[in-house]
């Protein structure tokens, strides 16, 4: 998650912390909705951002493997090559 968001989001659920106690405080039930409202909004956004981080970290495991998996099966074709090549001349000298 980035920096700026995670400041935002920090701001939007600060501000919806105190939009709900000043309501609470004056009796304006309104004010304390919206403060909820803020704060709830503010939690969507740090789960939206925690699953894009999550997304980013399994996209690079899932490139780190298929480039393991990549070089494994280079060098198995290698040794097979090499395995053909080694018969070819093993029937090429008799």
């Amino acid at each position: 998650m980035s920096t700026e968001n995670k400041i935002s989001n920090k701001a939007d659920d600060l501000g919806g912390k105190a939009k709900e106690t000043f309501g609470g405080l004056t009796g304006d039930q309104d004010m304390r909705d919206e403060g909820r409202a803020d704060q709830a909004k503010a939690a969507v956004k740090d789960a939206g951002e925690k699953v894009k981080d999550a997304a980013g970290d399994i996209g690079g495991k899932l490139k780190d493997a298929a480039e393991d998996v990549g070089d494994k099966l280079k060098h198995v074709a290698d040794k097979a090559k090499a395995a053909v090549h080694d018969r070819k001349d093993h029937v090429h000298n008799r």
